[in-house]
């Protein structure tokens, strides 16, 4: 984009032509009462005007050049009216919260200038210049990079100049820091075919997200380009974008005033994962006496984990710090005062992350004549291989019919036959039932209950009870008990109920002489989900913890095995989540190369445990 400034829509102040992504920067002289546009001149020909905002009688200015290397230079202008006093000016820089540098200054001059030693800014990465007056309000505010060249020196060794498809591939990693001592630390390296995995023109991810983007607001294109030691304009690219997308961090009067929200101590740094919640009184009012609290965390492949606390007087609790991966099962239970146990747990829902696309991503994948044609040939070498391994390994099988028993969920716990009646528990025959012998009533020939709960009479009316009827025989998951025994389950735990008579009941010898009640609880059945038992002052919750740590595959053709035979074309031939340098600061990594001829990316990204960064770049080539 270029074009030109005019003052009163005649004459021309300067010229402009944008640079980087559009951006870039002029300077014209402007005075009270003129009236300032912009003629933009479009690629098409077209012109198109732009009134500018009216310069205003009043205010304050900074400039800034950072081109010396051991300080920078700040520059204050104010067209403050000279009718008072002069008023202080106070020049504030600091960094990442940090104070810096203050500077005092007066509007009795036009402009002052400031020296700030570079040893002044304690890590690289973006400054704020802020001007106060003499009452603490901001005037004029300016975003400066501060470099200090502290970057880690990342160096790779191959052991070979290059390297057939398939062959193994070792690299020397070495890392030091400015004053090239050794750096121990930890580091990604990820190994690319430069073919199919296009990377950003001087990306160099790690330095430019720390350093640059996570300080401003927005999407920052190209963040890497502004990092490029290729790149002779890097620095003056970077103010560009400094100047047009820099931002405030907070308000000052309210920072000065000392009147900012206090943190809300509800939301507290994280150290780690937590399970929080409430537990209150079934009408949700909170107890009056302490309510005690006993976490029990099942992790996978670890011991149980047993926390206890208390609530506080609304009943809020927090089990905080917890460190567990893949899915937990979590157990909290509450007592209140010395056993009451009806107590409602409620967890605080884990909240989950929304995505909403904000720019729509353009990554174009240039393909020449040469790369198309490499392309349609490994296409067609995978194909053609997948086809004979179906072809050489197909063998057509006759038709079979497979037979087997269902299997009887209760078939464990029931050692008779066929039962003469079964009763299936369901919400229609629990209605009004205190105990199982309420379902049973009137619901079975020749099956009789008296009495009520407790004192109920049970009798079978069978060939050996002519006589004089006598109590039957009952059991509880195939296990022997008396009537107290029926008497004291609920319900809801049951599942089905079995009656046996006569022929049936003989299996039991002469306790089923006079036949057998066998009830078969949902605990008694082996797939029964003991999480979903709900029992008063007891709650589960399933968590998802940290992600386990997993291994990047990758062939080792070394060591021969069948799936070799498949082409491999892998866009990713290696992938180190965490390269470890000792005291000297190296460290070797080895990989295999695939079929592709093509060129071989190795980027190296990481820090040191004091913070400094480091990126390096390796590109090896792999030849027939």
């Amino acid at each position: 984009m270029a074009g030109s400034i005019l003052a009163n829509d005649r004459d021309t102040l300067a010229a402009f032509r944008s640079e980087h992504l559009g951006m870039g920067r002029f300077t014209i002289p402007v005075e009270a009462g003129q009236t300032y546009a912009a003629v933009l001149l479009n690629p098409d020909g077209t012109q198109r005007r732009i009134v500018l905002p009216t310069p205003q009688t009043a205010g304050f200015g900074l400039a800034v050049d950072a081109s010396g290397k051991e300080s920078i230079r700040i520059f204050v202008y104010n067209a403050v009216p000279q009718i008072t006093a002069p008023r202080a000016l106070v020049l504030l820089a600091h960094q990442r919260g940090a104070v810096c540098f203050l500077a005092k200054g007066n509007t009795g001059r036009r402009s002052f200038s400031v020296n700030v030693p570079r040893s002044k800014f304690p890590v690289d990465g973006i400054a704020h210049l802020t001007l106060l007056d003499d009452a603490g309000n901001p005037q004029a505010e300016r975003l400066v990079f501060i470099r200090h060249q502290r970057e880690l020196r990342i160096s790779l060794k191959p052991d070979k100049t290059g390297y057939k498809p398939r062959e193994a591939v070792t690299l020397d990693l070495r890392v030091s820091d400015a004053e090239e001592k050794p750096v121990a630390g930890h580091f990604s390296l990820p190994a690319t075919d430069a073919g199919q995995v296009l990377a950003e023109p001087g990306a160099r991810a790690l330095l430019s997200h720390l350093l640059l983007s996570l300080d401003l607001r927005g999407y920052v294109e190209q963040p890497g380009h502004y990092f490029d030691p290729t790149n002779a304009d890097a620095a003056l690219h970077l103010d560009h974008l400094l100047l047009t997308q820099g931002w405030r961090r907070f308000v000052w009067n309210e920072v000065l005033s000392d009147s900012l929200t206090e943190t809300n101590s509800r939301f507290l740094v994280e150290q780690g994962l937590a399970v929080t919640g409430t537990v209150r009184r079934p009408n949700g009012k909170p107890f009056e006496k302490k309510v005690g609290l006993t976490m029990i965390a099942t992790a996978k492949n670890k011991p149980l984990a047993f926390l206890t606390g208390e609530a506080d007087a609304e009943g809020r609790f927090g089990f905080y710090d917890l460190d567990y991966t893949d899915s937990t099962t979590v157990l909290v239970q509450a007592i209140a005062g010395k056993g009451n146990r009806d107590g409602v747990i409620r967890f605080t829902p884990v909240p989950v992350p929304t995505v909403s696309v904000i720019r729509l991503p353009f990554d174009p994948l240039p393909l020449g004549p040469q790369a198309l044609a490499g392309h349609q040939k490994r296409t067609k070498e995978w194909l053609d291989i997948e086809r004979q391994l179906r072809l050489s390994n197909a063998t057509m099988l006759k038709g079979m019919t497979a037979r087997a028993k269902k299997v009887d969920p209760f078939e464990g716990r029931q050692m008779y036959g066929q039962p003469n009646t079964s009763i299936k528990l369901d919400q229609n025959n629990l209605v009004g039932a205190m105990s199982i012998l309420d379902v049973i009533r009137g619901r079975v020939a020749g099956v009789n209950v008296s009495g009520s709960f407790p004192n109920y009479s049970v009798t079978i009316r069978g060939i050996s009870s002519i006589n004089g009827s006598s109590e039957p025989l009952f059991l509880i998951d195939g296990m022997p008990t008396d009537l107290q025994g029926i008497l004291s389950i609920s319900v809801n735990d049951v599942e089905q109920i079995d009656i046996l008579k006569g022929a049936e009941a003989t299996i039991f010898g002469s306790r089923g002489s006079n036949g057998a009640i066998a009830i078969l609880t949902k605990r008694g059945n082996s797939n029964y989900d003991y999480s979903q038992q709900k029992n008063p002052g007891i709650e589960n919750l399933n968590l998802a913890g940290f992600a386990p740590v997993r291994e990047f595959y990758a062939p080792r053709y070394d060591q021969p095995r069948p799936e070799h035979i498949r082409p491999d074309y892998r866009p990713t031939l290696h992938w180190a989540a965490s390269v470890q340098t000792g005291a000297g600061g190296k460290a070797t990594v080895r990989f295999f190369a695939s079929d592709a001829p093509a060129t071989v990316r190795v980027d190296v990204q990481g820090a040191k445990p004091t913070g400094e960064v480091g990126v390096g770049e390796a590109f090896l080539l792999v030849k027939p």
